[in-house]
C-alpha cells in the first residue's frame, strides 16, 4: 500500500514538472525575432507616413507662397502707369483692316515742382532740347521700368539714386541672377476739388473737401498732383487743413505763379503725390534666417517708395524665390505683340516704332530713350520656389520645370544663381500673365 502511494505521488509530481515547463531557448528567439520584425516595420511604417506628411505640409506651404507672391505682384503690375483718369493709349485696328494705329497718345504730367526726385530713380530728366526751369511733362516710361539682370550687372544699369542692394550672398544684399522691376502708379482716391481761385489762366488756390473718413496726409515738402481727367500737374505748395477743407496753395515751382489752372468741368482731385503716387519695386534678397541660424534665405522683397521712413516699406513678401523674371508684352504698330526681356525693350533691339509721345514732347526731336517702354500692354511673370526646408528628396523628386530655362525637367546645381545652396528640397514654377490696364484706352 505503501508502495502504491509512492508510485502516485511520484507520477503526479512527473505530470506537473512537465506541465510547468517554460520555452525553448529556440522558441523565445524565434519570438523575439517575430517581434523585432514587427517594431522595425511599425516604425518603419510611422517614419514613412512622417516624412509623407512633412513634403505634403511643404508643398502646400510652396504652394501657398507661391500664390501669396502672385497676388501681390499681379495687383501692383495691373495698377502700373495708373494717373487717375488723365492716362490713355493703345493700338486700334483702323477700318480698313490692314493696319493698325494708335487710338490716343499717353498723358504726361506737367511737372512744376522744381524739387522733385522719384523714388527708386532720383530725379527724373525733361525731354531732350527742353528749356531749363521750365514746367516740364513726366514722360510715362519713368512709371514702368525693368532691369534684365541674368548674372551680376544689369541691362539697363539700375540708377545709383535708387540705392538698391548690392549683389551679394551677405544678409538683405540683393540675389544675383534675378530681374528688377520698378512700377508707378496713383493708389489713392485723393481728395475732391470744391472751389478753384484763378488768377486769369493759372491757379491761384483750390480748395478741397476732407471726410472723416479720408484724412489729409501731407507733411513738410510733400508734392500735390493735380489731376482733372484730362491733363495733371506735379506741384509743390502748402496745404492748410480746416473743418472739413483744405486749402492748397502753389508755391516754390518753376514759373511760381504760372501753374496752369484745371478744367473745372471734370472730376477734379487732389493727391499726395509724394505718398499716394506709389512706386514700388520688386527683387530678391539674400536674408538671414530667424528661425534657424546660420542659414540663408532667398525671399521676394516689395519695396514701396524707396522704403523712405515714414512713407515707405521693405517687406520680405515669401521666402524661397530662387529665380524671379519678365518678360514685357510690347504692341508694335503693326498690332502684333512682342515678349521681350528688359534689355531688349530699353535697347529696341526689333527695331519696333514707338507710340507717340505724349502732348508737350517734340515729335521731330530725337527718340526718345527707352521711348518703346511706353508701348508694353502686358507683363509675364516667372517665379521658381522652393519649400525653403531640406526634405531629403531624391535626385529624381529634385528636377523641375521653369519655362524660361527650355521645355526639359530641370536638375538644379550645386550651387543655385542667387549664390546659395541648392539643399535637397521640391521646386516648383509660377507664371502669370497680367495686363497692364492702364495702358488700354
Amino acid at each position: 500500500m505503501n508502495t502504491s502511494k509512492s508510485m502516485t505521488a511520484s507520477l503526479s509530481h512527473a505530470a506537473n514538472r512537465c506541465g510547468s515547463r517554460g520555452f525553448s531557448l529556440i522558441e523565445v528567439m524565434i519570438a523575439m525575432t517575430l517581434g523585432l520584425l514587427l517594431a522595425i516595420g511599425i516604425i518603419s511604417l510611422f517614419g514613412n507616413v512622417g516624412r509623407v506628411n512633412q513634403a505634403q505640409n511643404a508643398l502646400a506651404r510652396l504652394q501657398e507662397n507661391g500664390r501669396a507672391a502672385m497676388t501681390r505682384i499681379v495687383d501692383d503690375l495691373r495698377a502700373a502707369n495708373g494717373q487717375y483718369c488723365t492716362n490713355s493709349g493703345g493700338a486700334g485696328q483702323l477700318a480698313s483692316g490692314s493696319a493698325h494705329s494708335y487710338q490716343d497718345t499717353l498723358r504726361a504730367p506737367m511737372v512744376y515742382a522744381k524739387t522733385l526726385t522719384l523714388p527708386d530713380w532720383g530725379t527724373p530728366l525733361p525731354p531732350t532740347g527742353w528749356s531749363a526751369n521750365t514746367p516740364y511733362p513726366l514722360t510715362p516710361r519713368y512709371f514702368l521700368q525693368g532691369y534684365e539682370c541674368p548674372a551680376n550687372t544689369c541691362t539697363p544699369t539700375i540708377p545709383a539714386a535708387a540705392s538698391l542692394p548690392a549683389i551679394g550672398t551677405s544678409n538683405n544684399q540683393r540675389a544675383a541672377a534675378a530681374d528688377v522691376l520698378t512700377v508707378r502708379a496713383v493708389r489713392a482716391q485723393g481728395w475732391s476739388i470744391t472751389n478753384q481761385v484763378r488768377n486769369g489762366n493759372y491757379l491761384a488756390s483750390l480748395d478741397v473737401a476732407v471726410p472723416a473718413s479720408n484724412p489729409l496726409n501731407f507733411g513738410n515738402g510733400d508734392l500735390a498732383l493735380l489731376a482733372d481727367c484730362s491733363s495733371s500737374r506735379i506741384v509743390a505748395g502748402t496745404v492748410l487743413a480746416g473743418s472739413g477743407t483744405a486749402t492748397f496753395t502753389p508755391a516754390n515751382n518753376f514759373d511760381d505763379t504760372k501753374v496752369a489752372a484745371l478744367d473745372a468741368t471734370g472730376d477734379a482731385r487732389l493727391f499726395n503725390f509724394t505718398r499716394d503716387f506709389r512706386t514700388v519695386t520688386y527683387y530678391l534678397a539674400i536674408q538671414d534666417d530667424p528661425v534657424k541660424p546660420g542659414r540663408k534665405l532667398s525671399s521676394l522683397i516689395r519695396r514701396v517708395n524707396g522704403g523712405a521712413a515714414g512713407i515707405g516699406t521693405t517687406d520680405a513678401i515669401v521666402d524661397g524665390v530662387e529665380r524671379l523674371d519678365f518678360r514685357y508684352g510690347v504692341e508694335a504698330m503693326s498690332g502684333a505683340t512682342y515678349f521681350l526681356a528688359a534689355d531688349e525693350v530699353n535697347n529696341n533691339t526689333l527695331g519696333l516704332t514707338c507710340p507717340p509721345a505724349p502732348p508737350g514732347f517734340d515729335q521731330a526731336a530725337t527718340v526718345e530713350a527707352g521711348c518703346l517702354w511706353r508701348a508694353v500692354k502686358s507683363i509675364e511673370v516667372f517665379l521658381l520656389l522652393n519649400t525653403v526646408d531640406d526634405l531629403g528628396v531624391s535626385a529624381e523628386e529634385e528636377k523641375f520645370f521653369y519655362s524660361l530655362s527650355g521645355t526639359t525637367a530641370q536638375t538644379p546645381t550645386a550651387t543655385l544663381p542667387s549664390g546659395l545652396p541648392k539643399g535637397s528640397m521640391f521646386r516648383r514654377e509660377f507664371r502669370a500673365l497680367v495686363t497692364v490696364r492702364n495702358y488700354l484706352p
